[in-house]
């Protein structure tokens, strides 16, 4: 009896959590994962590949096209694409759609960005809105210069 008890009260504790995390400014786990389109995503497989033969940093925007942070995201994330493509790789993956993405980086609020070493090593991970100067300032700390724009 004692254990269910238990059992109850963790499940509850959830629920709760999950009620106050719903209204934050980050979007939960992808319980829902619905059909949604975006143009900008471009993969075809359940891994992330590289297409370039040179070996950058990169950025990986982990969201959905559902969640308002994510989408507040979007801009910066164009712009830093558009910016910075000779020395940064930046690429939004829709963990609603590619949910095998989202498990394998164990992501469990949304947006979450990671950064990679040109080995594809992850040597930072930011949850939440992140701004393009904070993303520039963090990848200098890492000691990548790539504000040289292009």
């Amino acid at each position: 009896m004692k254990i269910l008890k238990t059992i109850l009260i963790i499940f509850i504790g959830i629920l709760i959590s999950n009620a106050f995390k719903a209204n934050s400014q980050c979007c939960k786990n992808y319980e829902i994962a619905q059909n949604t389109e975006n143009p900008a995503q471009n993969i075809k497989k359940e891994e992330i590949k590289d297409n370039t033969s040179v070996k950058l940093p990169k950025m990986l925007e982990l969201g959905s096209v559902r969640c308002m942070a994510c989408k507040a995201m979007e801009p910066i994330i164009k712009s830093l694409k558009e910016k910075y493509s000779k020395n940064l790789s930046v690429e939004f993956i829709d963990v609603m759609q590619h949910y095998q993405i989202g498990e394998k980086y164990k992501i469990e609020v949304i947006p979450t960005q990671i950064f990679l070493d040109p080995e594809g090593k992850e040597i930072f991970r930011h949850v939440g809105f992140y701004s393009e100067e904070e993303i520039i300032k963090k990848w200098k700390e890492l000691g990548y210069e790539v504000d040289r724009k292009n």
